[in-house]
């Protein structure tokens, strides 16, 4: 295994972790794990699994450990649903959680792994081109400004020189929405592990009706 993520996984350890490598195995909770790297924590047990499949870039397993370097060595947790929220809600608060730390995981990845610079550009360039710009009724307004505003909680910061930064500024722009959006992600750097907070910045920049504290709170690992 690669130097970086021996170190890193020599960390989590000594915080209190049990970290188990699952080559070619996929996660039973998600189904992921077959294409990409993924990983699931056990709460009870404090195991982190991470799935991956066989011969994946090293970037992507250093991935899913920084993710729970963030979350739990350095208190940020994660966002959790309030007991009663609509079941349809889970996944969208689970996938914005995953944004939020994305904000500050893909950076790091990047500054370890300069070749993970090329995955996350064609990551965003792939996202960018399954999304309909060309519908604009209210709810293909809606997926589109969400797309181009998750891109940028990373972009400004991971990949600020890459042309894939400058196609979301441009249709940000063309939108109206540029302005929303650098505010929504200074917000979220500035909030750094308080992910409430960062939910604000979220919710404003989005105006998500569900996407607020009254669905979710912060749960530390």
């Amino acid at each position: 295994m690669d130097t970086n993520i021996t170190e890193l996984s020599e960390r989590l350890t000594q915080w209190g972790a049990t970290i188990e490598m699952l080559p070619g195995q996929v996660s039973p909770h998600t189904g992921n794990g077959s294409n990409w790297a993924s990983a699931d924590w056990h709460w009870e047990t404090r195991t982190y699994k991470v799935y991956f499949p066989v011969g994946y870039p090293f970037h992507g397993i250093y991935h899913e450990l920084l993710h729970l370097v963030w979350a739990g060595i350095e208190g940020a947790g994660c966002l959790e649903v309030m007991p009663g929220v609509d079941s349809r809600v889970v996944a969208n608060i689970a996938e914005f959680n995953n944004d939020l730390d994305h904000a500050i995981v893909i950076p790091r990845e990047i500054a370890i792994y300069p070749d993970a610079a090329g995955f996350w550009q064609a990551d965003l360039d792939r996202t960018l081109r399954e999304t309909n710009f060309d519908d604009r009724s209210h709810l293909g307004t809606l997926k589109c400004k969400m797309t181009l505003f998750r891109g940028w909680l990373v972009l400004p910061h991971a990949l600020p020189n890459y042309e894939i930064t400058a196609e979301y500024r441009r249709r940000l722009s063309v939108n109206g929405w540029l302005e929303a959006a650098d505010r929504m992600t200074a917000g979220v750097q500035q909030a750094g592990r308080d992910k409430m907070a960062a939910v604000r910045h979220l919710q404003s920049g989005l105006a998500l009706d569900y996407l607020n504290e009254s669905y979710c709170f912060q749960r530390t690992l």
